[in-house]
């Protein structure tokens, strides 16, 4: 396979899933925040079964075009493997992987650049006090789980606390590009 057509194989892929699993994620924050700040074995049991319902929406979507692109996915992985030694085809996927991780939903006007920065430190100083005092231990269980949990618990934390659902801060996050502010990705890491 050639690298502009794996390249937009992946891209077209992802656009897919991220269109048909936008429905499970508004989900995923409803079942999460039915548990956050009560008991956090069920929090992180919710937690892990909507990352699972994703993943297989995620996996069905990429079946589904792989079908209609008449490809195996042994053959796009082996096609991934190859060409990921190639520092132009890593980074392209790497920017897309950012740009799909963009919300479709505008910024809510109200969250300024101030405030956002302001929700995203104290979503990230709770979330990371939350998991040393509850979850700590699941790191030797499952150690991937962290960066997703600490995510999952700092949106919800926002959503209880002020409203915004994961998608429309992230729009925020991607409006203000606060991702891009060294202190603030510092204070996030």
């Amino acid at each position: 396979m050639s690298k502009d057509s794996f390249i937009k194989i992946f891209k077209y892929t992802g656009d897919y899933a991220k269109l048909k699993s936008k429905e499970a994620k508004t989900k995923a924050q409803e079942i999460r925040c039915a548990e956050f700040g009560k008991d956090p074995k069920k929090y992180l049991d919710a937690l892990k079964s909507t990352v699972a319902e994703e993943e297989k929406a995620y996996e069905n979507s990429s079946r589904e075009m792989f079908d209609k692109l008449c490809i195996t996915p042994e053959f796009f992985e082996r096609s991934q493997q190859e060409l990921m030694m190639d520092p132009y085809v890593s980074m392209e996927l790497f920017n897309m992987g950012i740009s799909m991780e963009q919300p479709s939903a505008k910024a809510p006007e109200e969250l300024t650049y101030e405030k956002t920065v302001s929700m995203v430190r104290d979503s990230n100083n709770f979330a990371f006090d939350l998991f040393k005092k509850e979850y700590l231990d699941q790191m030797r269980y499952d150690p991937l789980i962290m960066p997703v949990l600490i995510s999952a618990i700092a949106h919800d934390w926002v959503f209880k606390n002020h409203g915004y659902s994961e998608e429309n801060f992230k729009a925020a996050l991607f409006a203000h590009k606060i991702y891009e502010d060294p202190e603030i990705a510092m204070h996030m890491q």
